[in-house]
């Protein structure tokens, strides 16, 4: 059946009406498929459904989502302890009246990611790519909204009080680290570096300067620009494994190259090196995101960060963050990244589900 909706024709399957639910309602709808085709046509949406909704997409004017290949349902996963706790938090804190969340399940049919690091499916993509679609979609669908958070099912938000519209707002002024101007700037995608680890020193060797990203958690401004970037990065998959950045003492900066010569090797990070190959060869793109946090390091990196004390936030996410980090009075980045330490997703869950009852 077809229904037409906001100017966009949404295919729903199954049995299920499609609810308009009030703000404060959480829907489950397993037994349908939201799929949005006609916006952003270059960019093949098949396999990523929007299957759960809190609040009213009429109204909202921020949107935080996440996308997975398992559903929300089993008590084991963090992922459904990541959805859990995104939905309360939305739910309990009056400031987020205006916010909605999304859950987008990814089709195993479509993407697959195989344990020897192959990839498989329709699309021969790894399930990270899905993050493009999912945000495509969700632009689509939430019609009134400006502002959309992606955030990976690992991350996790630190605090009750800033939504996707303040974390913009605070981090779209460059009055931090080098060269800034001391004004409020309009990026269409806001990225965060990473800390420390493997990666920071792959992008250091590479000296790849600000334009080193971790693709976990994506802060979105709709615009032009915004599906300029998207465009570029969906396209990007189809670029050669010799197009990346090679230094004949590093090889090749992860996720792109090849591996044991393998043709269709596509690595779990590859969206996120070819995200950093466009920023830095599509000056157009470059134009239009904004990497955070801006301070140099005390080892005068400007790829990582390496601490994230006060001389580095404000800032959108701390990746590979080692313990729980809920509400504090210190300094923090919007979300942690728990990357290496997923369960402590499950730790963080509990607590703002037994200290906020709803």
């Amino acid at each position: 059946s077809f229904i037409i909706i906001f100017g966009t024709i949404l295919h729903i399957y199954g049995s299920f009406p499609l609810l308009y639910m009030n703000m404060k309602s959480l829907t489950h709808r397993k037994d349908y498929v939201v799929r949005i085709e006609e916006d952003m046509p270059w960019m093949n949406k098949t396999g990523v459904t929007l299957s759960q909704i809190l609040g009213d997409p009429t109204t909202c004017t921020d949107v935080i989502y996440t996308a997975d290949n398992r559903f929300p349902t089993d008590k084991t996963l963090f992922v459904t302890a990541s959805w859990e706790s995104l939905s309360h938090i939305v739910k309990t804190f009056p400031i987020f009246n205006q916010t909605c969340a999304a859950f987008f399940q990814i089709s195993t049919e479509v993407y697959r990611g195989n344990r020897d690091g192959s990839t498989s499916g329709d699309f021969g993509l790894h399930p990270v790519w899905a993050r493009l679609p999912a945000s495509a979609i969700a632009m689509s669908y939430f019609t009134a909204a400006s502002y959309f958070l992606y955030m990976d099912t690992d991350a996790i938000l630190t605090s009750p009080n800033y939504t996707p519209t303040s974390m913009y707002k605070t981090l779209a002024y460059d009055g931090y680290g080098e060269n800034a101007t001391f004004q409020t700037i309009e990026p269409s995608l806001i990225v965060n570096k990473p800390f420390y680890g493997w990666l920071c020193n792959n992008c250091m060797d590479h000296g790849l300067g600000h334009g080193c990203f971790n693709s976990g958690a994506l802060l979105w401004w709709r615009s032009e620009g915004a599906s300029l970037v998207l465009k570029a990065w969906w396209e990007s998959q189809h670029q050669n494994k010799t197009q990346n950045f090679h230094l004949e003492k590093h090889g090749y900066l992860h996720g792109w190259s090849k591996k044991n010569n393998e043709p269709d090797y596509v690595d779990k990070m590859s969206e996120q090196n070819r995200l950093m190959y466009i920023f830095h060869t599509n000056p157009d793109v470059k134009k239009v995101m904004w990497p955070v946090p801006r301070q140099i390091s005390r080892s005068n990196s400007s790829s990582c960060p390496e601490a994230d004390g006060e001389e580095h936030t404000p800032c959108l996410q701390r990746d590979f963050k080692p313990h729980v980090t809920w509400n504090s009075s210190g300094p923090s980045c919007f979300i942690d990244h728990h990357t290496d330490f997923k369960h402590l997703v499950r730790n963080v869950s509990e607590i703002i589900l037994s200290m906020y009852p709803h």
